[in-house]
């Protein structure tokens, strides 16, 4: 056999044997999603072989502790995705078991992962904080420690909170409900409003600012 010869069985060898890609989500029901690659593939006569879409592919989240604690963010079709080609044939293991699989197959295109990705044209990773971004709404964690969390909705904590530092609020504060304190002193540089009234003889309110 020539050299030439071999190079070409190789070659078509190859051809079959996928490692990874880029693909974009068609649906996605919180387990599974189905990706069409973004690439259509270019055969040797010039022609273009259109990607099949993949169906019941898994989406690699950062998780841990039996899927009890992870991170995840939505996604939507057209959504950029990094496709994973797997070396086994994947139907045992999305079922459950982690026994050999029955199908000899190896980096075959239906054997696939998608990891969500930011792809170069559509955004740009922020280079000197840690980022969390949906929206408008941003969490950045700076080198230097601070947390800045900001947007135009509202941060509902519907938790007990404790805050073991000073608490500095510049726009004010709201509070619903009863206030307990103990120890310590509150003091005010300002004066304190009580907002319960009542009418006295001429109409007039009775309360006005404490001392």
């Amino acid at each position: 056999m020539k050299v030439q010869d071999v190079r070409q069985l190789i070659g078509a060898e190859l051809s079959e044997l996928h490692t990874c890609l880029p693909g974009k989500i068609v649906t996605y029901d919180g387990q599974f999603a189905t990706v069409k690659p973004s690439l259509d593939k270019q055969l040797a006569n010039g022609q273009t072989l259109a990607a099949p879409q993949i169906v019941k592919v898994p989406v690699c989240w950062l998780a841990g502790v039996g899927g009890s604690a992870q991170i995840t963010v939505p996604l939507k079709p057209g959504d950029d995705v990094l496709l994973h080609f797997s070396e086994r044939a994947l139907e045992n293991w999305l079922g459950g078991s982690d026994q050999a699989p029955d199908d000899p197959r190896v980096f075959d295109l239906s054997d696939a992962f998608a990891s969500p990705m930011l792809r170069p044209t559509v955004g740009k990773a922020d280079t000197a904080n840690v980022n969390i971004q949906y929206g408008p709404t941003t969490i950045k964690i700076t080198p230097s420690g601070d947390v800045l969390v900001s947007g135009p909705g509202t941060m509902i904590v519907d938790m007990l909170s404790v805050f073991k530092k000073l608490a500095t609020f510049q726009a004010g504060q709201v509070i619903q409900g009863n206030v307990a304190h103990s120890g310590g002193v509150i003091t005010s540089t300002g004066p304190i409003q009580d907002a319960h009234h009542h009418k006295d003889a001429e109409n007039r309110d009775t309360s006005g600012p404490l001392p």
